[in-house]
């Protein structure tokens, strides 16, 4: 065996030890890309799993108060025919292929417009 034989086995040795090293270390590397990701998506189905038990318990409210005899409960003895002042009549118009029954401008503002909220008036622009 001649010395440029020689040469190119160990050369040929290198870059295979050199292939198995950085193919060792890339293995290693994307195990733990895996690992961190299994990590998130567990973190993610418990986030997913706790916000969906907390719409249930909501949709669960939800239900039970709009009951209609819960909310006969509520408003037994409280209601009374409303006066005059508090009707209001709104003119359709024929648009298109739609009756238009309000005006509908994003940047209308309505100072007389009220929200009814636990028995105290919050006035609300729109």
């Amino acid at each position: 065996m001649n010395s440029s034989d020689r040469t190119f086995t160990y050369l040929t040795v290198l870059c295979v030890l050199i292939i198995c090293g950085a193919s060792g270390i890339g293995m290693v590397w994307m195990r733990q890309q895996i690992s961190r990701t299994a990590d998130r998506i567990r973190t993610t189905e418990q986030q997913i799993a706790e916000v969906e038990r907390r719409v249930r318990f909501l949709d669960e409210r939800i239900a039970a108060s709009t009951q209609p005899r819960n909310l006969q409960a509520r408003v037994a003895n409280r209601l009374r025919p409303a006066r005059e002042d508090q009707l209001v009549f709104i003119q359709e118009h024929y648009s298109g292929d739609a009756y238009v029954y309000a005006v509908r401008d994003a940047f209308e503002v309505s100072v007389d417009l009220a929200l009814l909220n636990n028995g105290t008036i919050v006035e609300e622009g729109l």
